[in-house]
């Protein structure tokens, strides 16, 4: 359940940076016409980071932070030959719709981290357990190898006992 969750949450991130980049190349078509064939303004828009910047939902959100800052420091051009306040807040929804997707990916993560630990708390409770019966079914079937066989843990799939887990039992049951 975890697993899907956090994959979910991966594909979500996925399609959001997918967004930014289709709308960031819009953007850049307006900002070509706004300052046209002015190189260094238009590195100042992230034209010669963007290529990092798709290279991750971290990436691209750092670069979507500084986008929108350019963009809101040249509104007044930008509004005058190419966009409306819809645009801006376009961008703005981008750069918060992947820092959300983000947050919830890392939410997954940590929850899935819990879960594990929880498994294995309550796994070795089990195993204490049953690590009481098997050294009292020693005493009680002493000699009765058939009745011991049901006794004997952890197996691995081919059958044979595990020999560093048996020792830990044996440890053990010397030391009570």
């Amino acid at each position: 359940m975890h697993i899907d969750i956090q994959a979910k949450s991966t594909d979500n991130i996925n399609k959001e940076v997918d967004e930014c980049a289709k709308l960031y190349q819009r953007c850049k078509f307006d900002i070509e016409l706004v300052f046209p064939n002015d190189k260094n303004i238009w590195n100042q828009f992230g034209f010669n980071d963007y290529l990092d910047a798709r290279k991750s939902a971290k990436n691209m959100y750092m670069f979507y932070s500084d986008f929108q800052f350019m963009v809101n420091l040249h509104k007044e051009e930008l509004m005058k030959i190419a966009w409306t306040e819809d645009m801006f807040a376009k961008i703005d929804e981008r750069k918060n719709n992947i820092k959300a997707l983000m947050n919830a990916q890392t939410k997954s993560m940590v929850e899935r981290g819990r879960a594990t630990e929880q498994r294995v708390t309550t796994l070795n409770v089990l195993y204490e357990s049953l690590a009481k019966y098997v050294k009292a079914a020693k005493y009680i079937y002493e000699g009765n190898d058939e009745m011991l066989k049901w006794f004997k843990f952890p197996v691995t799939t081919n059958g044979k006992k595990e020999e560093t887990t048996e020792e830990v039992v044996t440890d053990e049951q010397n030391n009570e």
